[in-house]
């Protein structure tokens, strides 16, 4: 009998030491996913400040790019202008240098309106990426 209630007092100890531990395993899982979470956050925080900054300096760069387009397409345009007259001249081919001309002038339209397309994309976007910022540093300052 005694060792029948030696080994209960046994199995009692050995129940108790490993709910304990599952309790401590358990509240160590809870801190390291609080870590990980607050850490998560704030290293995409600031991954969205960064890729804010790029769209913003990228901004005159790509405004740049599209007016040197422009004025590349409107010197082409200038001297397709003035070269084609002597061309037809020299030629006699009117009727073929006014419809290229009317589809160089539309394409130039086209790139012109293509070109405008761009620029509100590209400032929404940096908008956009902005306000999330600003969205996901609210957040993280609050759980912070």
């Amino acid at each position: 009998m005694a060792t029948k209630k030696n080994t209960m007092t046994q199995v009692k100890k050995t129940r108790k030491n490993v709910i304990d531990t599952i309790k401590s395993f358990n509240d160590n899982l809870i801190d390291i996913a609080d870590v990980l979470i607050d850490e998560t956050t704030a290293s995409t925080a600031k991954y969205q400040k960064i890729a804010a900054k790029a769209i913003k300096k990228s901004e005159p760069i790509v405004q740049k790019n599209v007016e040197m387009i422009i004025d590349s397409a409107e010197l082409m345009y200038q001297q397709y202008s003035s070269g084609s007259k002597k061309l037809q001249k020299l030629l006699g081919i009117t009727k073929q240098v006014k419809n290229a001309r009317k589809t160089f002038d539309k394409t130039v339209d086209s790139i012109e309106k293509n070109v405008k397309s761009l620029r509100n994309n590209i400032e929404e976007a940096a908008e956009d990426v902005e306000k999330r910022t600003k969205k996901i540093v609210k957040k993280v300052q609050k759980t912070a």
